[in-house]
């Protein structure tokens, strides 16, 4: 069952074809990965690290594809390409009117500034692996950012293309980390066009497996690192004071990479107790609701213009795994649409940019952290009143049990920055 904003729909039990953005890239003679599923075991690439000091030296560079940007320095001593994050409880957030138990998983403390990395670690790592020596990201930023701290602990060269929307503080930090950037088009669509390209003619110059396509969100071995949280949550959320399996995960939503993790990782635990059942709600601004469009329409839905200051989530259309996954419950297979296993449900829900910068000015002033409005999507649910009161309802209707807020950060931000976006809104601090 999925509950969209404003309406209540129950999903068919028709499947949605799986047609990423890597689809095609096979046929033009450029590095494609063979997706293995993750093994029974919960724990996926816990630790991945390196050690410069045996890391092998990458090959030259072809003439299509720059090494470095500025030539940043690799790390002395051994460095992780993402770690465990903690698990907190909020009672600042908990204590507000007609609010569940809020927990918070702390994405933000990741590597990068981001849950990106979660899933990069585990692309970029299995890539090189394979044999890939050089890597494209097309990026609004974030999933950039931590592409090129990846690639720079394993030492590969990489090159980084965003849209006219990415900050300059964004693009200050891809290049710290060593990364050649490049700026094109208006959207991320736009952008990820141009590094297919750069892709397909780094392919010609230098071989089949001489470049590497790295897409934002739209790939299973990025869906197996995310769901790495899941695993935590499971396995570690006694440390973080949360005695038994939440009512619900929230996150937020752009191209739906967080969301298919989310979903990947809650499927291992169906023999669970109490995991069974846990619901997803997904959370974006108006302006780049692509995921709600998707769920209302029954397919894929592409917008036709970005229109928010959570720039982090404007990709014009959701990856068409994350709607098979709010089909299906998140189960595997889900030809019967996972009914018969009990209502995991998916909740869809758009704010406000208001209500987004609030939630990130609201979040600064209760846990010191800053993040990004795309960030505050999320906790928007709990700090606006008029939509935390769902949460409470469904936390109710599964015996009180808490809500956990993924806080996924982003890098894109500073003091200034949301000061000049609540002027911009007509919001106070």
């Amino acid at each position: 069952m999925v509950l969209c904003t404003g309406f209540l729909k129950m999903i068919g039990t028709a499947s949605v074809a799986l047609t990423g953005s890597t689809t095609g890239l096979s046929s033009r003679g450029l590095t494609t990965l063979s997706y293995v599923p993750p093994s029974a075991s919960p724990t996926i690439m816990a630790d991945i690290t390196t050690n410069p000091s045996t890391s092998s030296t990458p090959a030259a560079p072809s003439p299509g594809i720059a090494a470095t940007g500025t030539g940043a320095r690799r790390s002395p001593g051994k460095e992780a390409m993402r770690v465990k994050s903690p698990l907190i409880y909020s009672h600042p957030m908990s204590s507000l009117e007609n609010a569940p138990p809020i927990y918070l998983k702390l994405d933000a403390l990741q590597p990068s500034g981001s849950f990106k990395d979660r899933g990069m670690a585990t692309l970029c790592s299995t890539l090189q692996r394979q044999g890939a020596r050089r890597l494209v990201s097309s990026s609004g930023g974030n999933a950039g950012l931590s592409a090129a701290l990846c690639g720079r602990i394993l030492g590969m060269p990489v090159q980084v293309i965003v849209p006219s929307t990415t900050k300059p503080l964004m693009l200050e930090k891809i290049r710290a980390q060593g990364a050649k950037v490049e700026v094109f088009g208006k959207n991320w669509n736009e952008a990820d066009a141009r590094a297919r390209w750069v892709v397909e003619e780094g392919g010609r110059e230098g071989g089949p497996e001489a470049v590497a396509y790295i897409p934002p969100y739209d790939h299973p071995l990025l869906w197996e690192g995310h769901s790495t949280l899941v695993d935590e949550l499971v396995e570690g959320g006694r440390e973080g004071g949360m005695e038994e399996a939440p009512a619900a995960i929230v996150a937020s939503v752009g191209g739906g990479g967080l969301l298919c993790g989310i979903y990947e990782g809650l499927s291992r635990y169906e023999g669970r107790a109490g995991w069974e059942d846990v619901g997803v709600v997904g959370v974006e601004t108006e302006g780049a609701a692509s995921f709600a469009a998707g769920l209302a329409a029954g397919e894929v839905v592409r917008l036709t213009e970005i229109q928010t200051v959570a720039t982090s989530l404007g990709a014009l259309e959701v990856t068409p795994r994350a709607l098979e996954y709010a089909r299906s419950g998140g189960r595997a297979g889900g030809r019967d649409g996972g009914q018969d296993k009990g209502p995991r449900l998916t909740l869809s829900e758009v704010v406000t940019d208001a209500e987004a910068v609030q939630a990130c000015r609201a979040f600064l002033r209760d846990h010191r952290l800053l993040v990004e409005p795309a960030c505050g999507a999320a906790l928007a649910l709990v700090y606006s009143p008029r939509l935390r009161k769902r949460l409470k309802a469904w936390s109710a209707a599964k015996g009180g049990r808490p809500v956990v807020i993924v806080v996924c950060g982003g890098s894109g931000i500073t003091p200034e920055i949301l000061v000049e976006m609540e002027r911009g809104l007509g919001v106070g601090s």
